[in-house]
């Protein structure tokens, strides 16, 4: 939400004061309406966006009469609007509008003005991100409160960690580190926009990474030389960074890591001498509780054996675990995802393969009484992502390698109620070698819209995918 402050208007604390904003809602924010009759604003959603983007007014007294209402952005009129009912108008940001109030007029009657920031350049459009051959085939996005991409990914080509933004007019790229190859990065965003990467050292254990002095401080967070293979960041409820990482030697043991300063801290979460912690997914709810999704599998044989997906959640006294789902499997681990919702929910996507036949992508929700398990679809898919709408309806991202790996397919598929809908983003007539290194990553937008980062299997470049 916005408000008015000393200085100007802000947003969550976290943006630059908007003066001018406040100066034209008369410094009081409170879009006081004594007319009944009166066109009023209640909402505008989202409140910040682009010149073109769609946004919807919520409110009350519009008038569904052809052309009776119109609405102004900072004195600019809107080139389109839609009247869908007298308390909801959908409306196009004109071009040229800078921030300040929206006014809906009715019949020569001017509503409250309800402040709207607009950013400067434009949405990202989809596109290549990185054109460096062999980038991307691992990659995190996440979007910031301005709906900006931040993306960090593997290049592998050159054993690197590379980090890329959009500024409204073009991509920045800069290299973060040095890792291993094949191995997972991953990102989290504070409040205020400032990323925090994980990613493996070659051959020197788990590394974080932050912005500093203009360009990046990578920390030592473990120096076991097989350790990250399989890593995951989230932030804590101060913006700690957490990071959950799976170590391929002796051992095959789940670990957790954190920071308190300068000093990491790292505890095993599952057991020594069991094969587990493959594919980890750490998320924390709004608390801060750290939770991880991960396989378990009962052998190290190539051959199909018992495996599990499991929830492990940190408690006052250790890690509790929690078995998700139960399954025949090869040894593989095509990936897990972990998302949770607002009222502290978690939710799993993972996929497992189980030889020719018995291959599927899930997803899970903890119930009060236990899973409900869900197949969205049975194939065998590579590298799921997972997010949830403002309603809590899961959107997961996925490659999909049907018959014997003779295509890729990339895909998002939506729940309403118990049915699944798949939307095709791309395919590709190849056999990469290394296909089951491949992960997308997905966030929606303050619209909702799907945006994806992924791998372009025939071209080897890091590709960002916004919904229509």
């Amino acid at each position: 939400m916005w408000r008015c402050e000393a200085g100007g208007l802000v947003r969550k604390g976290n943006m630059d004061p908007v003066p001018e904003v406040c100066d034209a809602l008369d410094n009081d924010c409170d879009g006081v309406v004594d007319n009944d009759a009166c066109p009023e604003i209640d909402a505008v959603v989202p409140d910040h966006g682009y010149a073109g983007d769609l946004v919807e007014i919520q409110g009350a007294n519009f008038s569904t009469a052809v052309g009776m209402t119109t609405v102004d952005f900072n004195g600019l009129g809107a080139p389109r609007v839609v009247v869908k009912s007298t308390s909801e108008l959908d409306v196009i940001a004109p071009p040229g509008a800078g921030s300040g109030p929206v006014v809906v007029t009715v019949e020569g009657n001017a509503s409250n003005a309800y402040p709207f920031i607009v950013h400067l350049g434009s949405r990202v459009a989809s596109g290549v991100v990185d054109g460096a051959a062999g980038v991307g085939m691992r990659s995190s996005l996440q979007l910031d409160e301005a709906d900006r991409p931040h993306i960090a990914y593997s290049d592998d080509s050159r054993q690197r960690v590379k980090y890329a933004t959009w500024d409204g007019f073009g991509w920045s790229r800069v290299r973060v580190g040095i890792s291993w190859m094949y191995q997972d990065v991953d990102l989290a965003l504070t409040d205020a926009g400032v990323p925090h990467i994980s990613f493996a050292r070659f051959s020197k254990g788990v590394r974080h990474a932050v912005p500093a002095g203009g360009g990046w401080a990578v920390e030592e967070v473990t120096s076991i030389s097989d350790d990250g293979a399989w890593n995951s960041i989230a932030l804590g409820i101060n913006g700690e960074p957490y990071i959950a990482h799976q170590r391929t030697g002796p051992g095959l043991q789940l670990f957790f890591s954190e920071s308190a300063g300068a000093v990491w801290t790292t505890t095993g979460v599952t057991h020594a001498g069991r094969y587990e912690g493959m594919a980890c997914s750490l998320a924390t709810d709004s608390s801060g509780v750290p939770h991880i999704v991960f396989f378990t599998r009962a052998s190290t044989s190539q051959q199909p054996s018992p495996g599990r997906v499991v929830l492990a959640s940190r408690t006052a006294t250790g890690w509790s675990s929690d078995e998700i789902d139960r399954f025949t499997m090869m040894n593989q681990f095509p990936g897990t995802a972990i998302a949770v919702d607002a009222a502290d929910t978690p939710s799993a996507a993972y996929a497992y393969h189980a030889g020719p036949v018995g291959s599927a992508l899930r997803y899970a929700k903890r119930t009060p009484s236990g899973w409900d398990v869900d197949t969205v679809a049975s194939t065998k898919a590579w590298g799921p992502a997972l997010a949830l709408t403002t309603a809590g309806r899961p959107v997961i991202s996925f490659y999909e390698v049907p018959g014997l790996q003779s295509d890729v397919l990339l895909k998002y598929a939506t729940r309403n109620g118990m049915s699944w809908r798949t939307t095709l983003v791309g395919s590709w007539s190849v056999a990469p070698t290394s296909v089951h290194y491949l992960r997308t990553s997905i966030a929606l937008d303050s619209r909702g819209k799907v945006q994806l980062s992924y791998y372009d299997p025939a071209t080897n470049d890091l590709v960002y995918y916004a919904e229509p």
